[in-house]
């Protein structure tokens, strides 16, 4: 009798350890599911307030392929350092996006020389979402900024005349022909379109139409811009997903880079490559939105 009341003590204590971890483990899954519908609202908001979007944008799966957004990245306290912890939306599997930023590109690193993943997934979008610590080797010669890479030739053209910006002023080349290349390796077509999907929701003249003002993203960019798109940096990065009140965004820019050597300042080159740059939440931003930020976080 007493070894069948200790069976049932010993039962009973196993049965509410388990009942404790699976009340636990549900908490903490609803408290992620709830900071992620918090941070998501929050992004949406901004958009309403700031551009003129009467509908949601961001949601809990990306627009085309349904792809699951990463929840731990998705809210505050990430412990995404190079993020300073706030939310970074980013949709499907690192390994998938790293290879999509990776396919036509004649850097053929998936990953660099530490580990780093060529892109953390993707945007809301569908477009790969670019890895800050992942290196792209520097280009120490002349670059020659592509103007809206958005705009590309399309099937039935040959190509067209792209306009570009030399980050040295002695550069003459500032005009090339961009031929229509779908799916060709290395070809400054596919490494553009393999990042560029075509939206046109935060292009600048949608910017420009939504916000009073083409530039009204400018001053999120991090850090010091190339000399070659300094004074209108909208015209040539694409902004892959846009910054709001506290979460990341991202944009990308091409360029031709040295034609055939540090020395050439006036012949065509036709490898290309690409550099990425942050745009940091409006709250790191010192504006005239901060008190709008301020304002809704101490009433959350």
């Amino acid at each position: 009798m007493k070894r069948i009341s200790s069976v049932l003590v010993i039962m009973t204590l196993i049965l509410q350890v388990t009942l404790s971890q699976i009340v636990f483990v549900n908490a903490e899954s609803k408290d992620t599911y709830l900071e992620v519908r918090e941070s998501l609202e929050l992004a949406n908001k901004f958009l309403e307030d700031n551009y003129g979007l009467d509908k949601d944008y961001f949601k809990k799966t990306s627009y085309y392929k349904k792809r699951e957004i990463n929840e731990s990245m998705a809210i505050n306290g990430n412990g995404m350092e190079k993020f300073g912890n706030l939310p970074v939306f980013v949709y499907g599997s690192v390994a998938e996006g790293a290879e999509e930023g990776t396919k036509y590109g004649n850097d053929r690193r998936v990953y660099d020389s530490n580990g780093n993943p060529r892109a953390l997934g993707f945007s809301f979008i569908d477009e790969p979402y670019p890895n800050p610590e992942f290196h792209i080797d520097e280009i120490t010669y002349v670059c020659r900024w592509i103007k809206e890479p958005w705009i590309l030739p399309i099937k039935g053209q040959k190509g067209i005349t792209k306009e570009l910006s030399p980050d040295d002023p002695k550069d003459t080349h500032t005009k090339q022909y961009l031929d229509y290349q779908p799916d060709k390796f290395a070809s400054t077509y596919s490494v553009i379109r393999q990042w560029v999907k075509g939206s046109s929701t935060f292009l600048p003249d949608k910017v420009q139409k939504q916000t009073g003002n083409r530039k009204f993203f400018n001053k999120c960019i991090e850090g010091q811009l190339p000399a070659g798109i300094a004074d209108n940096p909208e015209d040539f990065i694409y902004i892959i997903q846009p910054p709001t009140y506290e979460s990341w965004g991202v944009g990308i820019a091409f360029y031709y880079y040295g034609g055939t050597g540090s020395d050439n300042m006036s012949q065509p080159n036709y490898y290309s490559y690409y550099q990425y740059f942050r745009y940091k939440p409006f709250v790191l931003v010192k504006d005239d939105i901060m008190p709008s930020v301020e304002t809704m976080q101490s009433s959350a």
